[in-house]
């Protein structure tokens, strides 16, 4: 299985309560960039297929999944294997619950993160590493919640140079700038290759799935989430609201669980999971 791969069960990640019983959680995150994979090339539905052969390796006779960001095409990719028009592929388990935060269905050229390219080989400086995660972590937000959150900010962008710290003891040629930046081209290029949009309303009518997007998004813009919701049957939106298991507003970033109270997001996906499939 491919080590671009990376899962984390949901409850441990938002501090969830149990699954339904029988019910495995999996939480479908973009794949981290490292260590180097040399020539090895990167595909949506190669990664699909990987997320495939972990659960069936897992035994699991059901899941529910999070897909987040590029998860969330990985996710989707996974739900139209059966139904490819060449090779087709059997799951050997049901997917009951899909919920999917900040992603798309569709490839569009103007979305996700942006990071400009930069010339030569030489390792990348700690002030260069900083300013580059600076970028890229405040993409994840809206300029009105860094003003604020201030504090809360500068926590999220320490720990993610805290991660990279321990990547580059981890893997020291990591942070060559050719191995970095051909690791993010290899993901970029995945993400405008994939291909199953027209595959979308084949997806059985008891796979639960629920769609959160926010409009202040400017990694994967709001109008992808609608087309994910008008391309699969029997999907939802998040519901607006003050009750158990809706959200407030749709103001919000791609970093979409920094946003509001963490009770909203724990009700919202344990309210969701313990949906049954006639339930909607």
């Amino acid at each position: 299985m491919s080590k671009n791969l990376h899962r984390r069960n949901v409850r441990e990640h938002f501090g969830m309560g149990r699954a339904r019983d029988g019910c495995k959680s999996a939480f479908v995150r973009p794949p981290r960039n490292g260590p180097p994979a040399g020539d090895d090339v990167i595909t949506i539905e190669l990664l699909a297929l990987d997320l495939l052969e972990l659960i069936a390796h897992l035994k699991w006779p059901e899941v529910a999944l999070l897909g987040y960001s590029m998860g969330g095409v990985i996710a989707q990719q996974l739900l139209t294997l059966p139904f490819r028009e060449v090779s087709p592929v059997r799951l050997p388990f049901t997917i009951t619950h899909v919920l999917l935060a900040p992603t798309r269905c569709k490839v569009h050229a103007n979305t996700g993160l942006r990071i400009a390219p930069q010339v030569g080989n030489r390792p990348l400086t700690p002030e260069e590493r900083k300013a580059i995660t600076r970028r890229v972590v405040g993409s994840l937000f809206d300029p009105a919640w860094i003003e604020l959150n201030p504090a809360r900010f500068e926590l999220l962008l320490n720990r993610s140079i805290d991660n990279l710290r321990l990547e580059t003891s981890r893997y020291p040629r990591f942070w060559n700038r050719v191995y970095l930046l051909g690791e993010i081209a290899k993901q970029g290029a995945a993400l405008q290759k994939f291909k199953f949009d027209h595959l979308l309303c084949k997806i059985p009518s008891h796979t639960r799935i629920l769609v959160v997007h926010g409009m202040l998004d400017q990694v994967i813009p709001y109008h992808c989430g609608e087309e994910i919701v008008n391309s699969i049957p029997n999907v939802r939106s998040a519901e607006l609201g003050v009750g158990s298991g809706q959200i407030p507003s749709l103001d919000f970033g791609h970093y979409f669980y920094q946003y509001f109270d963490a009770r909203v997001w724990y009700d919202l996906l344990h309210n969701f999971v313990e949906e049954r499939s006639d339930s909607y």
